[in-house]
């Protein structure tokens, strides 16, 4: 796999207008190492998770890197973006479109669905009057038992 100076120089090569895959072929296992961290960690996530927040919670689920606790995000894991504007030639109207998908770290292309906590919570409109946090509660609560 090239370094991340040959990837520089390999994408300066790259023709506008081709498509082009990126694959990697070989993960590794981190080396182990006495001062990671090894207890629980729990991941807030909710109908505002969005963006490479969406991502790095779908990469979480997919790969069991932590338990998610709140609710559902509202964008899916796979979604699309990099937007690329245009003008139109005749009408000189402004227009947008995205010009990549982000795939689910699972690799299912047919799911269009927010990512999922492991542990579902949600606050009601009662608990924001009263300041009261239910997913951190939960989220302390699940860490400390």
């Amino acid at each position: 796999m090239p370094n991340w100076r040959e990837q520089m120089i390999l994408l300066k090569t790259w023709k506008n207008g081709s498509l082009y895959e990126y694959e990697v072929k070989k993960l590794t296992k981190p080396a182990n190492n006495k001062l990671r961290y090894n207890g629980k960690v729990a991941v807030l996530i909710g109908n505002a998770t969005f963006s490479s927040a969406n991502m790095l919670t779908n990469a979480i689920r997919d790969y069991q890197l932590a338990t998610l606790i709140g609710e559902s995000t509202a964008e899916p894991g796979n979604d699309f973006g990099e937007i690329f504007s245009f003008m139109l030639p005749e009408t000189h109207i402004v227009a947008t479109t995205a010009i990549k998908m982000f795939m689910r770290a699972n690799g299912d292309i047919n799911d269009f669905t927010g990512i999922s906590p492991d542990i579902p919570v949600k606050n009601t409109l009662e608990d924001i009057q009263l300041k009261k946090d239910r997913v951190i509660e939960k989220a302390v609560q699940w860490i400390v038992q």
